[in-house]
C-alpha cells in the first residue's frame, strides 16, 4: 500500500487539536519540529528564506500567511497540503508561544484560530 501525503491533512488537524487542547502550563505549549532535511515530508527551504517568512509573520502575524503559503508552493510546487501547514506552523507556534502577554488560553486560541486559517488556504 503506497503512502499518500494529501492523507496527512486530517490527521495533522487532530493532532495540532489534541495539542491545543491539552491543559499544559505556557511554558510547555509545544510547537511542532522541523522534518529532518532528509526527509519526504521536509519543505527544504534555506535558513535565509525561513528567518525571512518568520521575520514577516512577527512584523505582520496571521495576515502573512497567503504570501508565505503563496512563496512554498512556487518554490515546491510538489508540496502537499499537509506539509506546507507543517512548515507554516513550525514558523508560527514559537511566535506565539513567546509572547508574554498572551494568557495560556490565549495562546492556544491563537494557535486554534491560525491552524483552522491555515488549513483553508493550503487545501485543494
Amino acid at each position: 500500500m503506497q503512502f499518500r501525503s494529501d492523507c496527512v491533512l486530517p490527521w495533522l488537524a487532530l493532532a495540532t487539536a489534541l495539542l491545543l487542547g491539552h491543559p499544559t502550563p505556557a511554558s510547555a505549549l509545544e510547537c511542532p519540529v522541523y522534518h529532518p532535511s532528509d526527509t519526504d515530508a521536509a519543505i527544504k527551504e534555506t535558513r535565509a528564506q525561513t528567518e525571512t517568512f518568520e521575520a514577516t509573520l512577527a512584523a505582520r502575524g496571521d495576515r502573512a500567511t497567503r504570501s508565505i503559503v503563496s512563496s512554498v508552493r512556487m518554490a515546491h510546487p510538489n508540496a502537499s497540503a499537509a506539509q506546507i501547514t507543517n512548515f507554516v506552523l513550525t514558523l508560527y507556534c514559537p511566535l506565539v508561544r513567546q509572547n508574554a502577554a498572551l494568557s495560556v488560553d490565549h495562546k492556544r486560541a491563537r494557535l486554534k484560530s491560525f491552524s483552522a486559517e491555515l488549513m483553508k488556504q493550503v487545501s485543494p
